[in-house]
């Protein structure tokens, strides 16, 4: 295993104000990849109403961005699900609000996820409350047009009919989509989450030629196991990365390995299973992304050496689900941000094949107030790519909220623009924001020895 040591480059933002207007960041020192046309310095905290949650974010061909999450007033059954398009220098355009009802009562919508179908329309997945009580939460997704009309809503999925969260979604080549997140078989009781996956038609139903009536499940060892992504490959095998618990009760990264039909596949890691415990202190893995042309696979992970310290750690794969030598020597590369205390939450395959990776970091102390943004770009080979702020990783903040979660990462066509988002908020964690920053990206076909490189 190589360790990237990164240098630090602190990014401090200034405030944000209500009424969903952004104020742009206050940088201190060099801009590096910062891109200062967005938003006067590359990052905004935009505040909507009380309690903002920014989950994924798209750079368009324009130039505008497109974020989604969710928004409440400060209380949890107000929630609306949030679609906002600012413009390409950061300036509010149009906010789209979805939304939920019960009869009698207001009750949440939330997008958790959100990804670009094939077609040009989004496709924002999270759960809708179906009562007023709090019980049960469907997986629910919403088609949506560009300009934030929506086309459909997906089939809603109920599971145990307890909490059922989608949290990564991804498209087949036949254009049906999967969605993947948790689910619960005892309300809010932890030990009993485990992995939901979901397939649904174009239309918006439920394929019930997929697993069991359109769904599958996965409990690795009878406690809290977490689904977050998954990719689909060319041939229609289904790959969901996340984490489980063992049975020695820490947690191990996961990716499950599916048919086309829906069941485990026994030609991928063990029995479709591969699992990465680096030192028993606990690890996971919410992002993954896969090179079209090799097969290989990519995980963003946070995984621990030991008790007290957690790393940004990528692992690579061969398609077979087993560790890839040719990635860092050993499949597992971690990246020195300068803590103690860092994870990935996203990762994504850009143009020439590098992995864009995000997360967060602990800065100036230990704890969840002291969270910041980080970001890094690695070749398929593990090494950092040098054309990216000469070989190192950096270290942002959304806003003057103390506490930054970026959630997702994305990438323009030609690799010039990196967008990653989320959200910022307070220790009492009463107040959140939306979170967005955009970086100047390395020219996707030049290394450093000037050679063009052949996209993936």
């Amino acid at each position: 295993m190589k360790q990237w040591t990164l240098a630090t480059l602190m990014l401090i933002s200034a405030s944000a104000t209500a009424g969903g207007t952004a104020t742009p960041a206050v940088v201190g020192g060099e801009l590096l990849n910062l891109d200062a046309e967005f938003g006067g310095d590359g990052a905004l905290g935009i505040q909507i109403a009380e309690r903002d949650y920014g989950a994924a974010g798209f750079l368009e061909n324009n130039g505008d961005v497109v974020l989604f999450g969710y928004s409440d007033d400060g209380l949890p059954q107000n929630g609306e699900a949030i679609m906002l398009r600012l413009a390409p220098d950061g300036t509010e355009d149009t906010m789209t609000r979805f939304e939920g009802q019960a009869f009698g009562c207001s009750v949440p919508r939330r997008f958790l996820t959100a990804m670009r179908l094939s077609g040009g329309d989004y496709l924002a997945g999270g759960y809708i409350q179906s009562t007023c009580g709090g019980i049960p939460r469907f997986f629910n997704a919403l088609q949506i047009e560009q300009s934030g009309i929506r086309r459909a809503e997906f089939e809603q999925v109920e599971f145990n009919k307890q909490l059922a969260y989608i949290f990564g979604l991804a498209e087949q080549p036949d254009g049906k989509v999967i969605g993947v997140g948790l689910i619960s078989g005892t309300g809010f009781d932890s030990t009993t989450y485990d992995f939901g996956v979901a397939r649904f038609l174009q239309d918006g139903t439920l394929d019930d030629t997929f697993g069991s009536g359109g769904t599958f499940t996965y409990d690795l060892a009878g406690d809290l196991d977490y689904g977050r992504q998954a990719v689909v490959t060319q041939e229609g095998q289904i790959l969901v990365t996340g984490f489980g618990t063992n049975a020695q009760g820490d947690t191990d990264v996961l990716v499950l390995a599916l048919t086309s039909d829906g069941a485990l596949d026994p030609s991928f890691g063990t029995g479709g299973v591969f699992q990465y415990d680096r030192a028993g202190f606990g690890d996971n893995a919410p992002g993954i992304a896969r090179a079209t042309g090799s097969g290989r696979i990519f995980l963003g992970a946070g995984t621990r050496p030991n008790e007290t310290t957690q790393e940004v750690t990528v692992i690579g794969l061969t398609a077979d689900g087993n560790l890839d030598p040719g990635f860092s020597d050993d499949g597992i590369a971690t990246v020195d941000f300068g803590t103690t205390v860092a994870g990935a939450a996203a990762i994504t395959l850009g143009p020439a094949g590098k992995l864009y990776v995000t997360g967060s970091g602990e800065y100036g102390g230990l704890g969840f107030e002291f969270r910041d943004g980080v970001l890094a770009v690695l070749l398929q080979d593990g090494r950092m790519d040098p054309n990216f702020n000469n070989g190192a990783g950096v270290t942002f903040r959304f806003g003057d909220q103390p506490t930054d979660f970026p959630q997702h990462v994305s990438v323009n066509d030609t690799g010039t623009r990196i967008l990653v988002s989320g959200y910022t908020e307070n220790v009492e964690r009463t107040s959140q924001q939306f979170g967005a920053a955009r970086f100047i990206g390395p020219d996707p076909f030049i290394f450093s020895d000037s050679l063009e490189a052949v996209p993936d």
